[in-house]
C-alpha cells in the first residue's frame, strides 16, 4: 500500500485517536488506497433470521433474466462513483462493520437502473430522482464534502463508502441482496403493492425487490 500504512495500523491509529488532529485523514485523502480498510468490516448480518442467508431469489434474481442481460460493468460511470459513494455513506454510514449492509445499499440503485421500465437509465439519475432516497439532501449528504471535518468512525466510513461504490460499480463485491428498495420500517413500500417481496434486513434497512414487472 503507498505510503506503508497497513489496514492494521490505520484502524488502529484511528481507533485510538492517533491522527494528530487530522493528520493522518488527510495523508489518507492525499493518495493512500481507498482498501486501507477493508479489513475493518466485522459483526454480523441479521437476514430473515435464518442462518445470516438471503432467500434464492433475492441473491440470483439476475441471473434468471430478470434484468436486462445487455448491461455488462462497469454500471457507473467515472462521474457517477463518488456519487454512489455518496449515497452509500449517507444511507448507511453508521452500518459500515456490518457486513453487506453498504453493498446492499449501493446496489440498489444499481439493481434499479438494470431493472428500467419504472426508473432512469443511469445510476445518477437514478439515486437524484425526486422523493426516491431520503439522504439526498440530509445533513450525511452535506458531511461528505467535509472528509477533514469527520469524526475517525465517519472518515472510515467515508472511505469504506468509495471502496463499495467502486466494486459495485465494477461488478467486483457480490450484491447480498438483489433488492430494488430499502427503509427502516420491514413493511412492504406500498408502491410495490403486490409485486413486492421482502427480502430481509442488513443493518438498519429492509430490503425489497419487485418480483414481476
Amino acid at each position: 500500500m503507498a505510503g506503508g500504512f497497513s489496514s492494521g495500523a490505520i484502524s488502529g491509529a484511528m481507533n485510538a485517536g492517533m491522527y494528530g488532529g487530522n493528520a493522518l485523514q488527510a495523508a489518507l485523502l492525499g493518495g493512500l488506497a481507498v482498501a486501507a480498510i477493508a479489513g475493518l468490516v466485522q459483526g454480523a448480518i441479521e437476514l430473515n433470521g435464518v442462518n445470516g442467508q438471503m432467500p434464492a431469489t433475492a441473491s440470483t434474481h439476475r441471473q434468471y433474466g430478470l434484468s436486462p442481460a445487455s448491461h455488462q460493468p462497469p454500471f457507473c460511470s467515472q462521474d457517477e462513483e463518488p456519487l454512489l459513494a455518496r449515497m452509500i455513506f449517507a444511507e448507511a454510514g453508521k452500518d459500515f462493520k456490518i457486513p453487506g449492509a453498504m453493498e446492499a445499499v449501493g446496489w440498489t440503485p444499481v439493481n434499479r437502473m438494470l431493472w428500467g421500465r419504472y426508473w432512469p437509465d443511469s445510476v445518477e439519475e437514478v439515486i437524484l430522482q425526486p422523493n426516491q432516497f431520503t439522504s439526498v439532501g440530509s445533513n450525511q449528504w452535506a458531511a461528505f464534502n467535509y472528509p477533514l471535518e469527520m469524526k475517525p468512525m465517519d472518515f472510515q466510513a467515508y472511505l469504506r463508502a468509495f471502496e463499495v461504490a467502486k466494486g459495485v460499480c465494477e461488478g467486483t463485491i457480490a450484491d447480498p441482496a438483489g433488492a430494488h428498495a430499502f427503509q427502516g420500517s420491514p413493511e412492504i413500500p406500498s408502491w410495490m403493492g403486490n409485486r413486492g417481496e421482502a427480502l430481509g434486513k442488513i443493518g438498519s434497512h429492509y430490503f425489497f425487490w419487485l418480483i414481476s414487472r
